[in-house]
């Protein structure tokens, strides 16, 4: 039941990107018209060659016999002609290059960014789902065979037709027919072949293409790691892991060379049969009288013609079935919905009629999570009334629902509509545009995601942008402005790919001044000053008090210090509110909160000691 399932989802995969392929001929018809013109006059020009050296020779022939009178000054003539088609087949291959070849990248070029865009839609699910490898394979390789099949496949697939089509009704009217149905004789058997050899190769490629998507994901995985990796000495190890999964990617691709092989040859083979028909049954014609010397030079000029388009075939299905399997894998992701999106329970207000800026009040009632791979909750009936301009503070155990409860508030995750409420001013965040909400969110997150690029652009990630003297305020305000200056270029500092060229903490405060130059009315602390020590701490949260007035701020911390200001703290303890109220009001309770302040004490009076 469950190979049935999957068959279908490929199949229903397949017809969306063929309707997806439909379409782009659909708009780019004009192209192909060129091409297809082009390709019939350059088979034309093909066929006229042979048939002008055949009628050259008989002429030739003629002459020695005394029959016909061909002069030097008419060779010559006949001769440059067959150079003049030859330039005119030179012109047409260009053309039809320019337009098949040239729709290929339109298709490329289309759906590339319609890759980029679909990447950028869809919710945080389908990254849980996906490797970065995978998707890396999908924009690459997989793009490329369509790229490949709707050009270079096309090109050959009509060439063939034409080629072949006019020679036969050339050799069938013009010569002798029995002899033309003897040289085609092993055509069928090719076409039997390549039927058969074609859905082989399907299955081969696919494995093919899934393989070289684990490798890359460990690739990348491997690369963005590689603090991890050098700091336990693991690179031999990784080494072997790769090795592993390149091994696995190099018995794919051999299987399908070897597949390959066979098949390449054995059209070749067939294909060479006609010219052991053509010379043995053409030959005692042509001895009889039956046909020509002339005659028998023009079918061997076309079987000439014929054998390598003939043999370009394996190429083609090659074309056609790689592209298959990854139009396949591309709708996939084209067609993927998100799980996220405006309206999806509740019809969603206009901009126009929500306020221009938030203020802040936020309500959770009787919230409930769980993950959709999960069977138990993350989040139990969460209650929280946050005005605006109030801090709350976060703390628990990892693993407690902390994040979780924030990306909720910022649909990362939609919970439910029978699991509780969100509000923001009295208004559901069910229904607000999702760019609308986020605009109002400022967010610092755990992984201080940092992109290669400048300091200066790294703090200023935003559509609007924002003037030299903001960027550096920002810095200011997170206390990394004294760092940044070290640096020899400053703010135009690049940095390595995720940040890798700079300290953890240093990429934490550079991750806060992209979040305060934002200027939200809601802020999100994600655990964002844990890689700091206990004195850049302190300058940073006595900027941030400022920058907090008027602001509702959301301060999510495993240090007791963050968040001991806040106007409200919350526990949590395996997604449920295990203590709230302020900091002197937890102490007097003594009970978890007041163990996590203690053992932070005892903890940074014995670092003391030790320093």
């Amino acid at each position: 039941m469950k190979k049935k399932r999957i068959n279908e989802a490929e199949a229903l995969q397949l017809k969306n990107g063929l309707q997806m392929i439909k379409e782009f001929f659909r708009k780019n018809y004009m192209k192909y018209i060129g091409g297809l013109l082009a390709i019939i006059a350059v088979d034309l020009c093909s066929i006229y060659t042979p048939i002008l050296s055949g009628s050259i020779v008989d002429q030739i022939v003629n002459t020695v016999n005394g029959i016909d009178s061909l002069t030097a000054r008419r060779l010559l003539l006949l001769c440059s002609l067959i150079v003049f088609v030859a330039l005119f087949r030179l012109v047409g291959n260009y053309l039809t290059r320019f337009f098949v070849l040239g729709a290929s990248y339109v298709l490329d070029y289309a759906v590339r960014n319609k890759l980029f865009n679909k990447l950028l839609s869809l919710s945080m699910n389908y990254y849980n789902k996906r490797s970065t490898g995978e998707i890396m394979a999908l924009s690459s390789n997989d793009l490329n065979a369509v790229t490949r099949a709707v050009g270079m496949g096309i090109m050959q697939i009509l060439n063939t037709i034409f080629l072949f089509s006019f020679s036969v009704v050339y050799l069938i009217t013009k010569l002798n027919v029995g002899l033309t149905i003897a040289v085609f004789i092993p055509f069928p058997f090719l076409l039997l072949i390549i039927i058969q050899f074609g859905k082989i190769i399907h299955k081969r490629f696919q494995r093919v293409q899934e393989s070289y998507a684990e490798m890359t994901g460990k690739v990348e995985e491997t690369i963005s790691g590689i603090r991890v990796v050098k700091s336990f000495v693991q690179e031999d190890n990784e080494i072997n892991n790769f090795m592993a999964f390149n091994n696995k990617n190099y018995e794919a691709n051999v299987s399908l060379a070897k597949l390959q092989a066979i098949f390449n040859p054995t059209l070749s083979l067939l294909s060479n049969i006609t010219y052991f028909i053509l010379l043995i049954f053409g030959g005692i014609m042509a001895m009889d009288g039956k046909i020509t010397l002339g005659d028998f030079i023009i079918i061997n000029g076309f079987l000439g013609m014929l054998v390598r388009p003939i043999t370009f075939i394996g190429m083609i299905i090659n074309f056609v079935q790689q592209g298959k399997v990854s139009i396949t894998r591309l709708s996939e992701l084209i067609y993927q919905k998100a799980d996220i999106y405006d309206g999806k329970f509740k019809e969603t207000h206009e901009e126009s009629e929500l306020p221009e800026r938030l203020k802040g009040n936020i309500s959770i009632k009787n919230l409930n999570f769980k993950y959709q791979e999960k069977e138990t909750y993350s989040l139990k009936n969460i209650s929280i009334e946050l005005k605006s301009g109030e801090t709350l503070g976060i703390v628990g155990e990892i693993g407690s629902g902390k994040t979780t409860l924030v990306n909720l508030l910022m649909r990362v995750f939609d919970f439910e509509e029978t699991d509780g409420s969100i509000t923001i001013d009295g208004y559901d965040i069910k229904q607000m545009p999702l760019k609308y909400l986020r605009n109002n969110i400022g967010y610092v997150p755990q992984d201080n995601f940092l992109f290669s690029d400048t300091i200066a652009y790294n703090i200023s990630f935003s559509e609007k942008g924002h003037t030299d003297e903001e960027i550096m305020e920002a810095a200011k305000k997170s206390s990394v402005y004294n760092d940044i200056m070290e640096f020899e270029e400053g703010f135009d500092t690049f940095l390595g790919e995720k940040g890798v060229n700079i300290s953890g903490g240093q990429k934490q405060r550079l991750c806060i001044s992209r979040a305060l130059i934002q200027d939200r009315p809601i802020m999100i602390f994600d655990d964002c000053l844990s890689a700091v020590d206990v004195e850049t701490e302190k300058e940073i949260l006595h900027n941030l008090r400022d920058e907090r007035d008027g602001r509702t701020s959301i301060v999510i911390a495993h240090r007791i210090s963050t968040i001991k200001d806040s106007d409200m703290i919350i526990v949590l303890d395996n997604g449920e509110i295990a203590e709230r109220g302020t900091h002197d009001e937890l102490m007097d309770l003594k009970g978890e909160y007041y163990k996590m302040y203690k053992l932070q004490l005892m903890e940074d009076y014995e670092g003391g000691n030790d320093r």
